[in-house]
């Protein structure tokens, strides 16, 4: 047990419980093993044999619910009704306008209206009793946890108080399962930030890994990308293992000492980026490091946007997926060499000043193009900054359609949020995970899209959140019968 490879969940709690003790393991026979039998094995409690259904199967045991009669004679509504309908001194015309709405049947009060041609008698229900009702109908079993409008037609079907809607919808609102397992149908919030456009190539660049994918015959699994946020070149290698000192040898010796150091580094909040190895190598090279909200590619949208065209590039050529780390070299040269939509150039132009000369060109002895500029540094210069324009039209235009589906969501320190569950834990079936967990408490507000939350007993998350990633949670004030269970 304390040397088996990729042990379960319960053999690893096993091993921690038993780390404290010192003793030697023997192996015996089955056979000679009779004398501890009896203690390996804990005897179990008899079942009960009407234990099958669970008892609360209505929400509300029967001791729970008082006597409805007496409850309305002390329910000022209930009392009101029942005086209008029995005193004789009321006015008929009055009489009548309630008559109309409400009967007394076996001395407890009734609402009473059609539907579908059908009378229907809803039982008024007093004040008392109304999160029993409320619990029986969203909260038990029987009842499911459905939304405001089918809550309200199971209630108002059967029962009535005043303002009966309002209180539907709120305790539904409140609900802290419907909250903790319901997706919601609004728009996410968190609209477009536009960031900073570098002003020289290979000044911000982003780094991802891809995979892993299968092992090739050079026993590469993985791909490891740089982008140059301005010229949007790509530099991209196979590898076989994705540890800190793999990724710092990666950025050393096809980053840096090719085309400069960065100010800026941007990944995502993988251990093998953001290590303490990591977080060394980049100080050294005074490079500003930045990390990705948690679950957000769009922080680093352009590698994740080379990494897909990467990806359709693999699956275009690859026909034998132990061999794809072939075709990345070319598959770089094809992406370094084409036009970018944001640039409107190509990186290879914006880095060299001249288009790449392809195969196809030698081939043809197709005549080189002239340039208007005779200072290559002047014609260099002109293609980035008109690069650079590009690339700020590019982001608003982005920007105007990506809000279109967004909401201005945002949160202040104190308020209490949910925050989208991203665990997946083994043995456990995603569809029937909590689609949130909570709640949290906003300690500290960094931006307008990005937060760091804490548990309410203080205990803060190390992870920053976007705010697509939270919803807020709503409270209950009024506790009821759901809260006390």
């Amino acid at each position: 047990m304390l040397t088996i490879k990729d042990p379960n969940a319960r053999l690893v709690r096993w091993a921690l419980k038993l780390q404290p003790f010192d003793f030697i393991i023997k192996y015996k026979n089955g056979k000679l093993h009779s004398d501890a039998d009896c203690i390996s094995r804990h005897p179990l409690e008899p079942e009960d044999e009407d234990c099958g259904i669970p008892v609360w199967i209505s929400g509300v045991s029967m001791s729970d619910i008082p006597d409805i009669r007496n409850s309305q004679l002390k329910d000022s509504f209930s009392q009101k009704i029942r005086n209008i309908l029995l005193d004789e001194s009321i006015s008929k015309r009055k009489k009548k306008y309630w008559s109309k709405r409400f009967e007394i049947i076996n001395d407890v009060v009734y609402k009473t209206f059609i539907k579908n041609r059908e009378m229907i008698y809803a039982m008024v229900i007093p004040k008392s009793m109304i999160s029993n009702i409320l619990f029986s109908c969203h909260d038990a079993l029987t009842a499911g946890h459905m939304g405001t409008e089918r809550t309200y037609k199971t209630i108002s079907q059967r029962f009535y108080w005043p303002k009966m809607f309002e209180s539907i919808r709120s305790y539904v609102k409140t609900c802290e399962k419907c909250q903790m397992n319901k997706v919601s149908n609004c728009k996410p919030g968190g609209k477009m930030v536009l960031t900073n456009i570098a002003d020289k190539i290979f000044q911000k660049i982003g780094v991802d890994l891809v995979g892993p994918l299968p092992k090739t015959e050079r026993n590469n699994k993985h791909i490891i990308v740089a982008t140059d946020q301005l010229t949007k070149w790509v530099v991209a290698e196979p590898l076989a293992n994705t540890t800190s000192e793999d990724v710092n040898n990666f950025l050393l010796n096809k980053v840096f000492l090719m085309f400069g150091i960065p100010k800026e580094l941007i990944t995502d909040r993988g251990t093998n980026l953001v290590s303490e190895t990591n977080m060394k190598f980049y100080e050294q090279y005074g490079i500003k490091h930045c990390k990705c909200t948690l679950a957000h590619p769009q922080s680093d949208g352009k590698t994740e946007r080379y990494n897909r065209v990467l990806g359709e590039g693999l699956r275009s050529f690859t026909k034998n997926q132990h061999n794809w780390d072939l075709y990345i070299h070319y598959l770089v040269f094809a992406y370094n060499t084409s036009e970018n939509d944001a640039t409107n150039k190509s990186p290879y132009s914006l880095l060299f000043g001249i288009e790449a000369r392809l195969p196809v060109e030698n081939l043809l002895g197709r005549i080189k193009n002239v340039s208007l500029e005779e200072n290559i540094e002047v014609t260099l210069s002109n293609l980035r900054m008109d690069a650079r324009n590009a690339i700020q039209g590019s982001h608003v235009r982005n920007k105007k359609y990506y809000d279109v589906k967004r909401s201005d969501l945002s949160f202040e320190v104190g308020d209490l949020v949910l925050t989208k569950n991203l665990q997946r834990r083994k043995g456990k079936n995603v569809k029937l995970q909590s689609k949130y967990l909570g709640p949290f408490r906003v300690f500290r507000k960094l931006s307008e899209n990005n937060h760091q939350i804490v548990s309410l007993d203080g205990k803060p998350k190390s992870d920053i959140v976007h705010v697509e990633k939270l919803k807020p949670y709503i409270e209950r004030q009024v506790v009821g019968l759901s809260e006390r269970q």
